[in-house]
């Protein structure tokens, strides 16, 4: 049997650990995204929205799925609203026109390809 590989001393096995609870204490602004790190090519990122509204737009070529760790995120599409919470993921499909909004504070992982 093959020992198992050590991975400890490679820097490219392995991100470092980021706390998804703690990334948006401090952040005054409306909006905010940081880039967390890529997964089989898709950018993971932390979000931060305090009573925002996106503007309308489009995604040609990509999904865009949010997972909500804290407040209420409402994903507005031509077909209606889907109000998602702490805990839940939605996913708006590519081609289809969205915006994302909250009212109080809401935190979220967003994972796409846009800008990939």
């Amino acid at each position: 049997m093959d020992a198992p590989m050590d991975v400890s001393t490679s820097p490219s096995a392995y991100e470092s650990v980021k706390d998804v609870f703690t990334l948006g204490d401090g952040v005054a602004d409306g909006w905010k995204s940081f880039d967390l790190g890529r997964v089989n090519g898709q950018r993971v990122r932390f979000r931060t929205m305090r009573d925002w509204t996106a503007n309308w737009h489009v995604h040609p070529d990509s999904d865009e799925a949010f997972v909500v760790i804290s407040g209420t995120f409402f994903l507005d599409t031509d077909d209606g609203t889907r109000e998602v919470t702490a805990g839940q993921m939605t996913v708006a499909r590519a081609g289809i026109r969205h915006r994302g909004r909250c009212v109080g504070q809401a935190t979220m992982l967003v994972i796409d390809s846009i800008g990939s």
